[in-house]
């Protein structure tokens, strides 16, 4: 965590995150796409057999390699937490050592130059996004398959396929491009999330009958 967040990330053009090449306009993962709008930064990907773009990373990779990793071969870990924090232990210790040629450290130069130039954090954390577009049914829900769990959109909009953003905690429902339903997310099997003021007459009219087939 380095406190703050830069204006670009300039990654590799690997298809994870980069479905297609450009110079201009590349095409961008939506995944990475939404982390960058979440933290307000843009993405430019190293170019194409520039290796130039990207020297300073491939050599800092190898000097994590050495002086990181290299160094805890020889050492027996047990669980990831005790390796995790024997990794951060030696990559603070790179950071804090003085570079070749220079009277400073990264850490030094990263705090006296480069952190103010840094953006401050969101206050919300990233959640990664799932898209689904789905059919309404004429019970004023939309199934979502895989968690077996229904949510209500407005009655309006029973037969019309709307669009499914799904994060770990919340279930957005738009219709479109406007935002028209916003649900917990549950996972609970073959249960209803409902918000009453999307149900028609005669739902509402069941609902009050059978209160327990929509549970809140």
């Amino acid at each position: 965590d380095i406190g703050g967040v830069p204006a670009a990330l300039v990654p590799d053009n690997l298809k994870s995150a980069i479905t297609k090449a450009n110079n201009y306009e590349p095409d961008i993962n939506r995944a990475l796409e939404d982390f960058a709008n979440h933290y307000g930064c843009a993405v430019v990907p190293a170019r194409v057999a520039h290796p130039r773009d990207k020297a300073l990373v491939e050599n800092q990779v190898r000097l994590i390699y050495n002086r990181v990793y290299a160094r805890l071969r020889k050492r027996q870990f047990f669980c990831l937490s005790s390796l995790n924090k024997a990794i951060r232990e030696m990559v603070k210790r790179h950071n804090q050592t003085r570079m070749q040629q220079k009277p400073y450290s990264r850490e030094e130069c990263f705090l006296a130059e480069e952190k103010p130039l840094l953006k401050p954090l969101p206050e919300q954390l990233y959640e990664i996004k799932h898209y689904k577009e789905l059919k309404v049914g004429k019970n004023n829900h939309v199934l979502i398959w895989h968690d077996k769990h229904y949510y209500s959109a407005p009655y309006q909009l029973i037969g019309t396929r709307v669009k499914l953003v799904l994060t770990r905690s919340l279930v957005r429902i738009y219709s479109k491009g406007k935002l028209v339903a916003t649900h917990v997310r549950s996972y609970e099997k073959g249960k209803y999330t409902t918000d009453k003021t999307h149900l028609c007459s005669f739902h509402q009219h069941y609902l009050s009958r059978s209160p327990e087939y929509y549970k809140n």
